[in-house]
């Protein structure tokens, strides 16, 4: 009875079947060959049956088994059969072994290609992968966001049913990268992952146990002892006899138990050792993370369950752990794994950076956590959506653009249900990712925000407040009133960086607070002394003095010594604005320790670090406005990288840096400031009031009245900043009008604007009105432009203004008075010292009645603040006293100044030097 039938197709073997009495022959008690077309690719036969390639070979069957002559003698004919049909075979590439001729289409077990049929050039290419171990549930969409990090895929394929599928990308880099992956965890399933070759081009599966190195194959074995029926040749010698090691996989074709055989003494053949089961694939890290290579221990969860996952992302607390974590599990994420996914990558983000254990954000876990976000966006949960938004700006992450649109079209749909967190977080995740909302949020936002405000937290009201001024949204009056009632009610429980942050917002949208939140606020400022944060100090000093709040003498001192206290190296850019705001507020009396931590820590950097130009102009005007002189060393520093800063100054930096400068006394340098000047002609829209006030200020006090084209486009660039002019801004405004000498039609608008904001001046602001009050009686290119509206307003508050005026110049200077005493004894005129003048109220050092005027000669002396010196050396008379010389004259006094050099230079040489030089001023008359 002929037994089955040799027709392995494909690589499959085929059962025997003996179904005579006495067989005990089962499955498996064969020898596996793989087949090409019908032949042979080991020499190897079957027990029974007939070859493939042709002859038949019966085993006689009794019922009581096998003979073992007949046997052995059928076994060696079909071995030298087979030998002869191996030497008629061409050899393949080396080895000793029957290696089928890729030449020969009928040792393929498969038909060759067409000749006119051509592979896909993405095979080829290398930009196609295979991957296995897929789910019954996953989809091609599903699988897709599994890869979508490695690069653009260009279309997928799955049979999840057969449980693998193929990708192509655009670029072969793509795929590799994708190879990479394989091993990985996703969905709660392992996927292997490698590159897809065509049928043709496939594989031969590796013949070692280690699954490594070339193939082995396999000799035929000689005619003489191979198959020995003696049962003391049956033995395994590790494969030697047989040309090479038997694969693990041929082991499962042997059957050990098998000695059950018909009394013929023909024992089965020995199956190979036993190989140690192989480890899993280690797993890579993300993104190449810190400590790289693979990551044997992996985090990985027993099952799909949401709670766990969620359990499990909150406790970690390096950013590297958490990172791996979200790259293996996200497939399992659902919309709350998600966004608390999101919420924590961006709080360990935040707090590791700039630290020294810093561990970089991996950006690749952060696309493929947004692939995942972008996928659930449909499902999205308020809270959720929420928590994507503000784990990205943590992250100092822009969102891409499709999932952006996509969440906030979710947002757009489940609006109502957001809470009043939620509002709070989303407004500020937008400010911070500098990302205008579509109108449809920014819509909701707002309106939302006014149902919910009565349930806004502390927190809530200040991170909405924040994002309003961050992104310059003007909220209307009743949403304002709504968030300005609730900071009322939970100002107690304002801490100090939400107070900080509530009244920055308020300052920057330009917004007034209303009596009774000033009133709460200056109750809450104290506990700002106990705030360790020097950010939160310098916001809220810079809140108070944009919004011109007071702030108690005892609270300012307690603020200027926490700075002071801060240890190690302070934020430059902080410090100048600290002390921008000390002096914006008036607080500079307790300043000389901050003064020189400041400069310490300017010496410290170098001139390419001093910062930017906001920093040197608010230096520069802070130590101005507060009355302290800079090193000349420190000025030159700030002058040089003005210089090379020069294009990056803003207007209002500008304006600032100028002002600074002239206050101080010293100039820019010409190439710096005459760029400074073009700037000012070509950007005067974005001027705002205080500037224009500061530069025409600067222009005055510089005695720069060359820029007289400049000055009337400011002028009338005022014209349209007149309502936004507040009282000490309009002031120094005309008083740089009246020490110019510029002659304008606005005038009379700009005096009754002055007029307006009497009330809200001070005893500072009333005394410089009243110069400029003395222009208008006494000043001939002045008054020229007065009006009788004009002389109305200087006849109604002309008497407060001179009670109010004090002449802070000089009047004591006991050796240019002795020499003055010593002239007129000599000469027999009459001498006032420490004269006032009623009229004017200026401070004369002295009066001669020398008959040279109708009042007499007024002898002043100009000392350092009366002059400005320039870089190459040369004093510039200023405007103040240029502007204090012409009342005197106008008033009808002959005015004879002694600069400060001068008297100096002819003291060194002595007395009667000082006594001749004297004597020549006053005998000089005036051609």
């Amino acid at each position: 009875m002929s037994g089955g039938l040799y027709g392995s197709e494909g690589g499959r073997n085929h059962d025997w079947d003996y179904p005579g009495p006495g067989s005990s022959m089962r499955r498996g008690d064969m020898y596996h060959a793989d087949t090409y077309s019908g032949q042979f690719s080991g020499g190897q036969m079957y027990e029974g049956g007939r070859s493939s390639y042709g002859g038949q070979y019966d085993m006689d069957h009794d019922g009581g088994g096998y003979d073992a002559a007949n046997l052995q003698a059928t076994m060696m004919q079909m071995i030298s059969s087979m030998q002869q049909a191996a030497n008629s075979m061409p050899m393949g590439r080396g080895g000793s072994g029957l290696i089928p001729d890729p030449q020969r289409a009928d040792t393929y077990d498969r038909p060759p290609l067409r000749p006119n049929s051509s592979r896909p050039a993405d095979m080829d290419s290398g930009c196609k992968i295979y991957i296995t171990g897929i789910q019954p549930q996953m989809t091609k969409d599903q699988l897709g966001s599994c890869f979508a990090a490695c690069g653009i895929i260009k279309k997928s394929f799955v049979m999840s049913d057969k449980g693998f599928g193929f990708i192509t990308f655009e670029s072969p880099e793509a795929a590799a990268q994708a190879v990479k992956m394989s091993g990985r965890n996703f969905g709660g399933s392992v996927l292997n992952v490698s590159i897809a070759r065509p049928k043709g081009q496939k594989r031969e599966r590796s013949r070692s146990p280690s699954g490594r190195g070339p193939p082995r194959t396999r000799p035929f074995p000689p005619a003489d002892g191979i198959l020995d029926a003696r049962p003391d040749r049956q033995s395994w010698d590790g494969g030697r006899s047989w040309g090479g090691d038997m694969p693990p996989s041929y082991g499962e074709l042997y059957d050990r138990n098998a000695a059950d055989w018909p009394g013929n003494n023909v024992a089965p053949f020995r199956g190979p050792p036993s190989f140690p089961e192989r480890q899993p694939r280690p797993m890579p890290m993300p993104g190449g993370a810190p400590g790289g290579g693979w990551q044997r221990d992996r985090v990985a969860l027993p099952q799909v369950d949401n709670r766990t996952i969620n359990r499990e992302l909150v406790r970690f607390y390096r950013l590297r752990e958490l990172q791996r974590f979200v790259a293996e599990h996200r497939l399992s994420f659902n919309t709350v794994n998600t966004g608390t996914a999101f919420y924590q990558v961006g709080i360990l983000a935040k707090k590791t950076k700039g630290k020294k254990n810093d561990e970089p954000l991996d950006t690749a876990v952060v696309d493929m956590l947004s692939a995942r976000a972008l996928m659930l966006a449909e499902e999205m949960d308020p809270h959720s959506l929420t928590n994507v938004f503000w784990g990205l700006a943590n992250m100092g992450v822009a969102p891409k653009p499709q999932l952006t649109s996509a969440l906030c079209k979710r947002a757009a749909v489940t609006w109502s249900n957001f809470k009043p967190q939620n509002i709070a977080m989303l407004l500020w995740s937008f400010s911070k990712l500098e990302t205008q909302p579509p109108a449809e949020v920014l819509g909701f936002l707002l309106k939302r925000a006014v149902k919910v405000c009565p349930e806004f937290t502390p927190s809530d009201v200040a991170n909405y407040l924040y994002g309003l001024a961050k992104l310059n949204i003007k909220a209307d009056e009743q949403l304002t009133q709504a968030l300005e009632k609730r900071v009322v009610e939970i100002a107690p429980q304002l801490k100090p960086q939400d107070l900080s942050n509530v009244l920055w917002s308020y300052a920057t949208m330009g917004l007034e607070p209303s009596p009774g939140m000033g009133e709460v606020i200056s109750k809450r400022m104290k506990s700002m002394t106990g705030e360790s944060n020097q950010f939160a100090i310098v916001t809220f000093l810079w809140a108070c003095a944009k919004l011109k709040t007071t702030v108690a003498p005892e609270i300012s001192s307690a603020l200027i010594q926490k700075m002071v206290q801060v240890e190690g190296d302070m934020d430059l850019q902080s410090l100048s604005t600290f002390l921008w705001s000390l002096a914006k507020l008036g607080c500079g009396e307790d300043i000389a320790a901050l003064e020189q931590k400041a400069l310490a820590e300017l010496a410290k950097k170098s001139d390419s670090e001093i910062g930017q130009p906001t920093l040197l102009a608010n230096l520069l005007w802070s130590f101005g406005k507060m009355g302290r002189s800079l090193p000349s060393e420190v000025t030159d520093r700030i002058n040089r990288r003005a210089l090379a800063l020069k294009a990056d100054f803003k207007p209002s930096d500008i304006a600032s840096f100028l002002w600074g400068c002239a206050k101080l006394g010293i100039t820019a340098e010409p190439e710096a400031l005459k760029e400074f000047l073009d700037q000012i002609s070509t950007k005067i829209a974005y001027l705002k009031s205080e500037d224009v006030s500061s530069i025409m200020w600067t222009f005055a006090t510089m005695g720069l009245d060359s820029q007289a084209e400049l000055t009337s486009k400011l002028v009338k660039h005022a014209v349209t900043l007149v309502e936004s002019f507040g009282p000490e801004e309009i002031v120094w405004f005309l008083w740089s009008l009246a020490a110019l000498g510029q002659s304008s039609p606005e005038v009379p608008l700009f005096m009754q604007t002055a007029s307006t904001l009497w009330e809200k001046m001070g005893p500072d602001q009333k005394g410089v009105l009243h110069q400029v009050f003395l222009s208008c009686s006494h000043d001939e290119r002045f008054k020229a432009c007065c009006t009788a509206q004009t002389h109305e307003v200087v006849s109604t508050h002309g008497a407060d203004c001179r009670s109010s005026f004090v002449d802070t110049a000089a009047t004591e200077k006991e050796d240019l008075l002795a020499a003055i005493e010593r002239f007129v004894s000599e000469t027999g005129q009459t001498i006032i010292k420490s004269a006032v003048d009623e009229t004017s109220g200026y401070s004369i050092l002295a009066v001669i009645q020398d008959g040279s005027a109708s009042k007499g000669c007024a002898v002043l002396f100009e000392g350092r603040r009366s002059y400005i010196q320039l870089s190459s050396g040369v004093r510039l008379f200023g405007g103040a006293s240029q502007l204090r010389k012409r009342h005197l004259q106008s008033i009808g006094y002959r005015v004879v100044s002694v600069p400060y050099w001068e008297w100096d230079e002819c003291a060194i040489l002595g007395s009667a030097a000082q006594q001749g030089y004297l004597s020549n001023l006053l005998r000089s008359r005036p051609k």
